[in-house]
């Protein structure tokens, strides 16, 4: 993710380790990202350059009883959906409810902070352009030495 405050962005290619220090290619994505406020829409175009995923659909987080989770987007109407769940219905099982496109505005959304996406990655003819890792707890680095 990327934030406006943001600490660090990881672009997975090249990864070598150096001590305790991390090196990222010879890439820095850090500085194209330096004149945030100067080009908000070069921004989004970079960060679609980079995470290049289905234009078609993209999910946001949900967040539950402490547990957070990713569901696709669906544009449906509010009132309709009310009264579906009034009769026990579901998102899942709603009939008049579409997919939402992945837009420059949520991407907008995501980089202020708004809200959280995922993008799909998988393209539709079973390509990808991008890959990710997320390496947590005390064992990240000796689990990163994997992708070597």
């Amino acid at each position: 993710m990327i934030y406006r405050n943001y600490n660090t962005l990881i672009l997975v290619s090249n990864i070598r380790s150096v001590g305790e220090n991390i090196t990222f290619g010879t890439t820095h994505i850090q500085s194209m990202f330096s004149s945030w406020d100067q080009s908000f829409l070069s921004n989004i175009s970079i960060y679609k350059s980079l995470f290049h995923g289905r234009e078609d659909i993209f999910a946001v987080r949900w967040e539950k009883n402490g547990k957070a989770t990713y569901f696709p987007k669906y544009d449906y109407d509010p009132y309709q959906f009310r009264l579906h769940k009034m009769k026990g219905g579901t998102i899942q099982t709603l009939q008049n409810k579409t997919l939402s496109p992945l837009t420059d505005k949520q991407i907008e959304k995501h980089l202020n902070g708004e809200h959280f996406i995922g993008i799909y990655p998988l393209l539709k003819d079973n390509t990808s352009c991008f890959i990710t890792a997320d390496f947590d707890k005390a064992e990240w680095l000796e689990d990163q030495s994997g992708y070597r």
